[in-house]
């Protein structure tokens, strides 16, 4: 979609193939509105297995579905910058990013990427469940965020949303940021955020700081393997992924 409004009704799609972006739907300089619409098994060479959103007015998703779809590089179920992203009442399971795309060395957000300075993220009465952020690329600082990854935005809400069971490979199992001006606002309300997971791979220079975080987690209660740190040297991060 360039330009205009386009608007998507109790739709399926599903099992789409891009060789480049977008598995499902690509959007860019309009408005775009999905209603009690199912987006599944999509695959996306580089970034938004099912949604790619580059541009335009903003996208609303609305009772729908966004699950198991694949990305190579961010946003395994949706990649979206400029314009801002609202999701009401939806389910987004099983979105993964591989990390084997091309042209990017970002593997972030399983199931959500969202990167617009300006932009407001709002997700509402929504589940985030079993996405997974980067499964093959060695650079495990890039596999961040396996439900959520924000990498820059201007407000961010979440509220009556559980964000629960991701996988990050890198930082941030359930949500992964990136802030860079410091001046964003992100709002918690009624949500939930269990069950994620995440390993680390320090540099090799500080062995010390990665086990100490590795502890914090354990000491503040967390079960033992939430969060691991890796003591192994580059050259076996690959057969370990």
């Amino acid at each position: 979609n360039y330009g205009d409004f386009l608007t998507i009704t109790d739709c399926i799609i599903k099992n789409n193939n891009s060789a480049s972006a977008a598995g499902g739907i690509r959007h860019n300089n309009g408005t775009l509105t999905i209603i009690r619409t199912t987006i599944e098994n999509n695959t996306a060479a580089n970034e938004g297995g099912a949604i790619w959103v580059s541009g335009g007015s903003g996208v609303v998703i609305t009772d729908s579905t966004i699950a198991n779809n694949t990305a190579g590089t961010f946003g395994g179920g949706i990649a979206a910058g400029e314009g801002g992203l609202t999701v009401i009442g939806s389910a987004i399971y099983g979105n993964t990013t591989t990390g084997n795309g091309s042209g990017s060395l970002i593997f972030q957000g399983g199931g959500i990427y969202f990167n617009d300075f300006t932009g407001n993220l709002t997700i509402t009465n929504t589940t985030i469940t079993s996405n997974n952020a980067g499964t093959q690329n060695s650079f495990v600082a890039q596999r961040a965020g396996g439900g959520v990854y924000i990498a820059n935005v201007g407000s961010a809400k979440f509220d009556s949303v559980a964000i629960v069971s991701n996988h990050a490979d890198g930082d941030g199992g359930g949500i992964g940021t990136s802030f860079l001006d410091g001046n964003e606002t992100v709002t918690f309300k009624n949500t939930l955020v269990a069950g994620n997971t995440g390993v680390l791979k320090h540099a090799s220079n500080v062995p010390g700081c990665a086990q100490a975080i590795e502890e914090i987690f354990v000491t503040a209660g967390f079960p033992v393997g939430v969060f691991r740190s890796l003591m192994i040297g580059a050259s076996q991060v690959q057969k370990v992924v």
